[in-house]
């Protein structure tokens, strides 16, 4: 009777050995799964932030055009400086969210700079250009292929022109394994930082488009309802 307790003894400790072992490398996996994310993410940001920085410094006012110029490019200005701020402090990869949510307002006071320049009406706010959110504030759509027909996507002239004429949109493209591809196709690696362009525009007609193209937006309302 007492081997059989000693041996029921050994067996119950393995387990919990075992048990404790696989919790620990699960653990470790998810850590350096989570280090991976944010050096991918940060990279990622660090690159949008330089553009937009130096499109900040191209749209700087040479002379006094007016209180509102001057405002919305230092909004502009203010945002980038916070934005790189937050990329280099960033930890966790729903940090990045924040990160690309300045870069959009940041986008948005350059296109407003733009309008009063030419002394047009300023813009209201607009969704970035689905393809590459650092081509600015949408200003055109255009048709694009889903598998239930077409949907209407917001993005800029440039794009629209290109995908018009027949050709392929300058896409923002995300790093996968030895290749490169369009954001939208990136997987979740790519949440936060998709979120923080165009999370503002959920239940939208814009944000229904872009989730029929983008399926990791589609992820994302998926698990919000789960958590509820």
């Amino acid at each position: 009777m007492l081997y059989w307790l000693m041996g029921l003894g050994v067996v119950a400790l393995g387990g919990l050995l075992l048990a404790t072992h696989l919790h620990d490398r699960r653990e470790r996996r998810e850590i350096e799964s989570s280090h991976h994310e944010v050096d991918e993410l940060r990279r990622a940001c660090e690159d949008d932030v330089a553009l937009l920085g130096a499109d900040v410094r191209r749209h700087a006012p040479l002379d006094d055009l007016g209180e509102l110029l001057d405002e919305a490019w230092r909004g502009a200005r203010d945002l980038e400086a916070e934005a790189r701020d937050l990329v280099r402090s960033a930890s966790s990869p729903h940090h990045f969210e924040l990160v690309t949510s300045h870069l959009a307002d940041a986008r948005q006071c350059l296109s407003e700079v733009q309008a009063l320049v030419l002394d047009d009406t300023a813009p209201g706010p607009r969704p970035a250009c689905f393809f590459n959110p650092n081509h600015g504030p949408a200003d055109a759509h255009v048709e694009w292929p889903v598998a239930s027909g077409t949907v209407k996507l917001p993005c800029c002239v440039a794009d629209a022109h290109r995908i018009n004429s027949g050709a392929e949109p300058y896409a923002r493209t995300w790093r996968q394994g030895d290749d490169r591809v369009p954001w939208w196709l990136a997987g979740h690696a790519v949440k936060p930082w998709a979120l923080g362009w165009f999370g503002r525009w959920r239940g939208t007609p814009h944000w229904t488009a872009m989730e029929q193209v983008a399926e990791v937006l589609v992820t994302h309302e998926h698990s919000d309802h789960a958590a509820a």
